[in-house]
């Protein structure tokens, strides 16, 4: 189906505001993903605003973690804007294929995502909507942050009187009347390290406004019990934890910048030098891609199903 200057092949994903679609441009064949709004919202100016306020964010990031706008039309009825079409999987869909992911893979996965939230911050923005959904890994092996839906200015109070964001994906600031800064980003890189390692969110609670007292009580009682069989690994991981999950944000690493030289200092005590190769190494391994040319590094150091020697278990993902 024709779309203004493109071609709509495939619905990839689809949201409470729009859809978003695999395409190309007509003009060159270029391979796009499309944004655009519910038809039934064409028309309404406040998801027209919505829209066109993340184009505006989006038209502002150039970052090789973070998703790039190419193109866009701001006009009602017809609002969309286009970005690069990544070719690989939402980090939602890769736990829900794998379960779990070994440690130090999951350590690589958060160093590239801090990387992102790091240039977003000194940018004086805050993502605010971090979830497993919104998080994309390439074939290649990068990781990618999407959707600018909720990106703001930061501090912001403007989210007080509602719950913003995706349940299981909140940080304290988002459940309370604290304002949401770059220190709830670093909350939830914390929460998302836990899903990987045990293949369960840390916490499960909220839908609504009205959960939010339940919510911050999960957080008061987060445990962080991780499956790593490697003591030294552990305690760096937890480490990580402790300086990511605190309730309150002054207690939490200083800032993006912190955490990504804290994550890369414990990658390299376990010989690991290069994430992205590493991210596409477990790919690779997972079957998802091609061999990838570069050499192995000792990514299933820490969690025991995960040996060399036993690399079958992967190709069950």
């Amino acid at each position: 189906m024709q779309f203004g200057p493109y071609m709509l092949q495939e619905k990839i994903g689809e949201g409470g505001l729009g859809e978003v679609y695999k395409g190309y441009r007509i003009s060159d064949g270029t391979v796009v993903a499309i944004k655009k709004l519910h038809k039934h919202l064409e028309n309404d100016p406040r998801f027209v605003g919505i829209l066109q306020h993340e184009m505006i964010i989006a038209s502002k990031i150039d970052h090789p973690n973070l998703l790039k706008m190419t193109d866009f039309n701001a006009e009602a009825p017809h609002v969309y804007f286009v970005t690069d079409f990544i070719d690989g999987w939402a980090l939602k869909g890769l736990l829900q294929k794998c379960g779990r992911l070994p440690p130090l893979v999951v350590l690589c996965i958060a160093y590239e995502i801090i990387r992102g939230l790091d240039y977003l911050h000194l940018r004086d923005m805050i993502h605010a909507d971090l979830s497993s959904g919104n998080i994309l890994l390439s074939k290649e092996g990068q990781v990618i942050i999407s959707d600018y839906g909720l990106v703001s200015d930061l501090p912001t109070d403007r989210f007080k009187n509602e719950l913003v964001g995706t349940p299981g994906y909140y940080s304290p600031e988002h459940v309370t009347d604290q304002n949401i800064g770059p220190h709830s980003d670093l909350y939830i890189v914390g929460l998302h390290i836990i899903e990987m390692i045990n293949g369960e969110k840390a916490i499960l609670l909220g839908r609504s406004r009205d959960h939010a007292a339940e919510i911050y009580k999960a957080m008061e009682k987060l445990s962080y019990r991780l499956k790593v069989d490697s003591n030294p690994l552990q305690q760096g991981i937890l480490r990580i934890l402790e300086g990511c999950l605190q309730l309150r944000a002054n207690h939490r690493f200083r800032d993006a910048d912190q955490l990504g030289n804290y994550i890369a200092k414990l990658l390299m005590l376990f010989n690991i030098s290069n994430p992205k190769a590493a991210i596409r190494q477990y790919l690779t391994d997972c079957r998802f891609t091609i061999d990838n040319g570069m050499d192995e590094q000792p990514i299933y150091t820490g969690n025991f199903p995960y040996t060399l020697d036993d690399l079958s278990l992967l190709r069950k993902c």
